[in-house]
């Protein structure tokens, strides 16, 4: 009860008492990237129209799909439009495939847009080598790329960049030293993944995974014979929230994310999971 209370007093909701156990004895710790390691705040840093179409008239239409999904590019794209002032017309029949892209109709044009990968899926839709190889050059600076594609053809790519949080090398240090491991889990690309990585200084990097490769990761881990907390904030992760022995939900994140979460860390950010790891041992030291 005292631990409970000290948690809730500086921000951190523990649903349940089992959930302060289970805190105390976890082992590795996996983080998804987007909005949890990173700022989540994407930024549409380029587009490169391809030849036949208009980049206002692209970023409508990508803006009225993206309007009300949970599409990582939706908010960047958004705020683009805003700073343009760009009035969006009706999207209809809107399929959205979490952790791939979406596609949907606008002003009688079908639009589609997603991971590289998602967008070769669709019927007819071959990206051309130079193309391929614009979306390499990006992914190796670190950038994560979409492409939009217009009634099967290739209209753009989109490029974004979602920075990883100030402090985010700093708490995963403090983590490690409290003797845990800790995974970079997410949909995105190698490249990219790897670079976050990198910055961010995890023990290991899990890339390519959309919703239910995550929750197959941890469970990988569990087989183990290992505990796992997992730390995410979207849509996306919400399954693998659930499946991990502790759930932990960023407070900025979605209600989904909340919802499926054993542990809410309403303000403060990511150092809120390492107050949460000490209060949960100095609980048990206590008792």
């Amino acid at each position: 009860m005292v631990g409970i209370g000290l948690a809730a007093k500086n921000s951190i909701l523990i649903r349940r008492a089992d959930v302060l156990e289970r805190s105390e004895q976890i082992d590795v710790m996996v983080f998804d990237k987007t909005g949890t390691l990173t700022e989540g705040r994407p930024r549409l840093v380029d587009i490169l129209v391809m030849e036949g179409f208009e980049e206002e008239k692209l970023l409508r239409w990508a803006a009225a799909v993206e309007m009300g999904t949970n599409h990582p590019l939706s908010a960047a794209i958004l705020r683009e439009v805003m700073v343009l002032d760009l009035i969006l017309p009706k999207a209809e029949h809107i399929i959205e495939i979490p952790g791939a892209g979406l596609q949907g109709f606008v002003e009688g044009r079908q639009i589609a847009i997603g991971t590289k990968s998602f967008i070769e899926s669709l019927e007819g839709v071959i990206p051309s080598p130079q193309v391929r190889a614009n979306v390499e050059a990006y992914r190796q600076g670190g950038q994560t790329v979409s492409l939009m594609a217009v009634d099967g053809k290739i209209a753009a790519i989109l490029v974004m960049e979602d920075p990883p949080r100030a402090d985010s090398r700093k708490i995963i240090e403090d983590l490690k030293k409290a003797g845990l491991k800790i995974h970079l889990l997410t949909g995105d690309v190698e490249v990219v993944a790897r670079k976050v990585g990198e910055r961010v200084g995890v023990d290991e990097v899990k890339f390519g995974a959309d919703p239910s490769g995550k929750l197959d990761y941890v469970r990988e881990l569990q087989k183990k014979g290992l505990k796992v907390a997992m730390v995410g904030d979207g849509f996306n992760d919400a399954a693998a929230l659930s499946g991990a022995d502790l759930g932990i939900a960023m407070g900025s994140g979605t209600d989904v994310a909340k919802e499926a979460g054993d542990m809410i860390l309403i303000q403060g950010g990511l150092s809120k999971v390492v107050e949460a790891l000490k209060i949960a041992r100095a609980t048990f030291k206590t008792i």
